[in-house]
């Protein structure tokens, strides 16, 4: 009897190491067929989603690569498996959509090339989402990149078909601004200003705030590290469109520590509302953008102020009228909330927090029995 005991268990010890097991798939000439060893043989089997992958060989679509547009990877060879874990090698071309294995591992070399049809959550652990933890190749998104991890020492180009939004935890190579967009530089693929090579990310922006001091404005920044920055321009508009350099502040070149930047502008003349942005420039010429700042300059009578500040807009109201609505919309017209009741920072001033809303341009409206006063403001929610 006790023997027999001993087998079973034994049997389950074994049974439970294979469940628990990951095995390595490598690919062969052939989509979606698979070897137990790099160059062997096809086995006849496929991985699943708790397996490794590793592609060498180029699963494209022959008609659409190499590829003149993103949306081209609709059409391609696609994984007929989501693993757990993709590593595609120096001449390895694949692509994936979803549904992808919580939190897959994706590993680009040097050389390789790794597509995602759609909009890609970067994410340890939530569903259908993806952890990058190399990229020294290329990875393409035909959609917009939602990333919530630290992606750090990558030296690959990322690119992609819409925008990439930083969240909470999400940052790569240490830029932790929330859009990322304007690090995005590089045209492929078709379009234009949609790649960048992560290797030469150039600044870390850290904060960028312009601020009232009795008749001139206070433009501050502060970088906590800096790769060939050659100098920064300081760049003013009144419809954050057309852009104006108004001085040239030089950078720390190459840099690990933290450094910062104030510039006075006093010449507020001509201005409603003054806006604010930052160029960087490279050594090589390579140039990237900030998040744009605004401040109101020049307010009228019976007429509203609206900025901001690092968490509210503030409203001003120079007019008395003891019943209102303070009314938001967006650029388009679409009204995003009414009778905002907010912090009473003073007698006439109003605020209410912008943490809900995308950077962009707004328009606030208070609305009473006989007029509507309205003002524009670009918020930037960094």
């Amino acid at each position: 009897m006790k023997r027999r005991i001993i087998t079973i268990g034994v049997f389950l010890l074994s049974l439970q190491i294979s469940v628990q097991s990951q095995t390595t798939y490598y690919s062969t000439s052939t989509a979606n067929t698979w070897s137990l060893s790099s160059g062997g043989s096809s086995c006849g089997c496929s991985p699943t989603a708790a397996d490794y992958v590793v592609v060498s060989h180029n699963w494209a679509n022959s008609s659409f690569y190499p590829l003149t547009h993103p949306a081209n990877i609709a059409f391609g060879n696609f994984l007929s498996v989501n693993p757990k874990k993709v590593t595609v090698k120096n001449g390895g071309v694949v692509y994936q959509q979803p549904t992808l294995t919580t939190g897959t591992e994706i590993y680009v070399e040097s050389g390789g090339f790794w597509a995602y049809n759609g909009s890609l959550i970067i994410d340890a652990s939530t569903s259908n989402a993806a952890k990058i933890m190399q990229n020294a190749g290329t990875i393409l998104v035909n959609g917009s990149y939602n990333n919530n991890i630290a992606i750090n020492s990558n030296t690959g180009v990322f690119c992609k078909n819409g925008s990439w939004v930083n969240n909470a935890l999400g940052s790569l190579n240490g830029i932790s601004d929330a859009n990322m967009d304007s690090y995005f530089n590089q045209t492929a693929y078709g379009c234009t200003n949609c790649c960048l090579s992560a290797g030469t990310l150039p600044v870390e922006l850290t904060s960028f705030m312009v601020k009232r001091k009795d008749n001139s404005i206070i433009a501050s920044w502060t970088t906590a590290s800096e790769i060939n920055n050659d100098y920064f321009e300081l760049q003013i508009s009144g419809d954050a469109e057309s852009w104006k350099t108004i001085t040239t502040v030089k950078g720390a070149g190459n840099s690990s520590v933290i450094n910062e930047y104030s510039v006075e502008d006093t010449d507020l003349g001509g201005f409603e509302i003054k806006y604010y942005r930052l160029k960087q420039v490279d050594y090589d010429g390579t140039t990237a953008y900030s998040y744009i700042r605004s401040l109101q300059i020049s307010p009228k009578d019976g007429d509203i102020q609206v900025y901001e500040n690092d968490n509210d807009i503030l409203v001003v109201l120079n007019y008395r009228n003891p019943i209102f609505q303070i009314v938001l919309l967006d650029i388009n017209g679409k009204q995003l909330n009414q009778n905002i009741e907010g912090i009473l920072y003073s007698k006439n001033t109003f605020s209410f927090s912008k943490n809900n809303f995308a950077s962009g341009l707004y328009v606030v409206q208070v609305v009473s029995a006989n007029q509507v006063l309205s003002k524009k403001i670009f918020v930037s929610n960094q």
